[in-house]
């Protein structure tokens, strides 16, 4: 009797073993996905907030920056216009010029470019009478000092003695000073008048040397020339 007992749970349970097997591997499922799906839920929302909020104040960061360049190029543009006053007449075309009247604010500034062209050759053409005659700014100002005050007072022998010892140093002769001075002299003129011209088209005189350079810079591109 027990042997028959015995053998009819030992077949019972091994009939029951694969129902068992699936309940165990669908409760490992279960686990298995439920903690798979949690962790990824929880590593997604963590990059995803980290990325969203990094590119959020890059962006940022990049608007504030363009923000201020343009701001700067603004109030730079806006300071030389206001600088320019009635010399923003300058930004007129270059038919405009080649056809200004002389009393025209165009015509005005026409004048002026003329005429400060003259001066730069000047200029030039006595920094290249330095290089002729061997000699530097700085000699030629020696000689000219010493050669005012003998002017000042000709019969004066230290005076003599002191123009001649600056000729010396400065290796010139009284005939190549004198060809050097007529250069210098017209440079001047010519720089004075154009310097007067410029002062008689702005309506904010003087003239501050970055508002001529400016200016000027504008001109260079009207083609202008005298009719």
């Amino acid at each position: 009797m027990t042997q028959r007992v015995s053998r009819k749970a030992t077949i019972a349970l091994i009939l029951a073993l694969p129902f068992l097997a699936t309940s165990f591997a669908q409760a490992g499922n279960g686990n298995g996905n439920g903690n798979s799906n949690g962790n990824g839920h929880g590593n997604g929302g963590g990059n995803g907030g980290n990325a969203s909020h990094g590119n959020s104040s890059n962006a940022g960061g990049n608007s504030s920056s363009h923000n201020g360049q343009g701001q700067s190029q603004s109030k730079g543009q806006g300071s030389l216009h206001s600088a320019l006053g009635a010399l923003n007449a300058a930004h007129a075309s270059s038919q405009a010029f080649a056809h200004a009247s002389a009393n025209s604010q165009i015509g005005k500034l026409k004048a002026y470019y003329l005429a400060n062209q003259t001066a730069v050759q000047d200029q030039a053409a006595f920094q290249a009478a330095l290089t002729s005659a061997g000699t530097t700014q700085g000699n030629f100002n020696s000689v000219m000092t010493a050669y005012n005050a003998l002017q000042a007072n000709p019969n004066d022998p230290t005076l003599q003695a002191n123009y001649s010892q600056a000729l010396t140093t400065a290796g010139l002769t009284d005939a190549s000073f004198q060809t050097l001075l007529n250069a210098y002299q017209t440079a001047q003129t010519d720089a004075q008048k154009a310097q007067s011209l410029l002062n008689a088209a702005s309506n904010k005189a003087p003239v501050s040397a970055q508002t001529k350079a400016a200016l000027d810079a504008m001109l260079a591109t009207k083609n202008i020339t005298a009719n």
